[in-house]
């Protein structure tokens, strides 16, 4: 049996964040990722910008909502070529990045790490519990256990959570956020993304729906710029088949990826026929699955709320902000965005990572607690990487002895808020 101090399920933004963080503070730490390369949603969903990194603001140069693993990975992307900007959008800063370049960082980040060892294609099939305390996950395809003293689940959709029994919660189909199918075209005009031509083709779109020469469900596509002047990436929210949607399901995602590939290449055709500047476009690349925007979460000590995300609220464990609006998509026709009502990014807590039930399982990323509309604000990357980073560093403490005491949580809350460099509001 391998034994570990750490062990974290996921090897997405928040995976990456809490193995380092694990590690970096001193524990032998294995990260597990069920596919063949590190990055999530990124690199099999070609998640392609960076949302939650800056402040949300009126103008004025972009702040820091958080700093360390956050700053250091955006950093190292944008140094490498791999990320540009940040690009404004009404009050909102975000970094373009290329899924490849990014999934590069993710690697050589990790492949630094002595204490770090690695496992893809490694995918959670069972978990032991016993007296509310997590010793053991096996693997598919495997006989062999692997032992941590305390757990990390960045999974995404909770499923270290769900193997272990503990708490978790997951909306019904028709309420939970709907998955995007992401796919890349070349051979394109390099002016094809300036305001006055974008919104052109907004309303050619549109122009087409009604008429009945393109199908409603491409109605919330977007045609977004890349890294590279002759490259675009369109983004279509799917309806995925309404009520009966269920992100666990792989047999349904199988079948709503087929369907939204033949979506890519109406939508395609259509770019080809009617908007100049695409006369010549091609489909050059292809995710390997959907993007996956909500699935099962952890129940955590403290659940974190919309009404916490609307009021920026402040916590005294608090480990990181969140600094991006309640970003809705429930429908497949684009967003409808809350923002904070006073302008103010809502603090993360400690208890919010850790399970209610199972006493050394920390959450991360899009699986940490939280309601379904608090949900749309934390899911983000920039998020992912400081909430990440905070579970690896709790862990990491863990390891030594339980948390019991509220101070004893407040004290420690304190150590990894100077680490993420929470609330830093330094400038890019």
């Amino acid at each position: 049996m391998k034994k570990f101090d750490v062990v974290v399920v996921g090897g997405g933004s928040a995976g990456v964040a809490a193995a380092l963080g694990a590690a970096r503070a001193g524990c032998s730490t294995l990260l597990l990722e069920r596919a063949s390369r590190l990055g999530g949603n990124v690199a099999q969903a070609l998640v392609h910008s960076i949302c939650g990194l800056f402040e949300i603001s009126e103008g004025g140069r972009p702040r820091l909502a958080n700093g360390g693993f956050a700053l250091e990975f955006a950093r190292q992307l944008v140094a490498a070529g791999g990320a540009r900007g940040p690009l404004r959008m009404g009050r909102l800063d975000v970094l373009l990045q290329e899924p490849a370049a990014f999934a590069r960082t993710c690697l050589q980040l990790t492949a630094c790490e002595p204490r770090l060892t690695v496992w893809r294609e490694a995918r959670v099939e069972s978990a032991f519990v016993r007296d509310g305390i997590l010793e053991r996950v096996t693997l598919c395809g495997s006989e062999e256990s692997v032992e941590g003293r305390v757990f990390v689940d960045a999974s995404g959709d909770a499923a270290l959570a769900r193997a272990a029994g503990a708490a978790t919660e997951q909306v019904p189909g028709a309420q939970m956020q709907r998955p995007a199918f992401i796919f890349g075209l070349a051979q394109v005009a390099p002016d094809v993304m300036e305001e006055e031509r974008r919104l052109r083709l907004v309303g050619a779109l549109r122009s087409a729906i009604r008429e009945g020469a393109l199908s409603p469900a491409l109605a919330g596509a977007a045609v977004r710029p890349t890294c590279e002047g002759d490259q675009v990436r369109v983004t279509l929210d799917l309806d995925a088949r309404g009520g009966e949607y269920d992100p666990l399901n792989e047999f349904l995602l199988a079948g709503v990826h087929r369907e939204a590939c033949a979506l890519a290449e109406e939508f395609t055709g259509f770019l080809r026929r009617e908007i100049r500047g695409f006369e010549g476009a091609e489909i050059w690349e292809w995710p390997a699955r959907l993007g996956i925007r909500e699935g099962a979460r952890l129940v955590g000590e403290y659940v974190l709320s919309a009404e916490d995300v609307l009021e920026g609220a402040t916590f005294s464990d608090a480990v990181c902000v969140s600094a991006w609006p309640i970003e809705m998509r429930e429908t497949a026709t684009g967003p409808r965005l809350r923002y904070p009502e006073r302008g103010k990014s809502v603090q993360v807590p400690l208890r919010a990572l850790l399970s209610r039930e199972v006493s050394n399982l920390w959450a991360a990323g899009r699986c940490l607690s939280c309601t379904h509309e608090a949900h749309a604000a934390i899911r983000v990357i920039g998020t992912a990487l400081a909430t990440g980073e905070a579970a690896g560093r709790a862990a990491a403490a863990m390891v030594s002895g339980p948390l019991v005491a509220t101070g004893e949580r407040d004290a420690l809350a304190a150590r990894i808020r100077a680490v993420t460099g929470a609330g830093a509001l330094e400038e890019w």
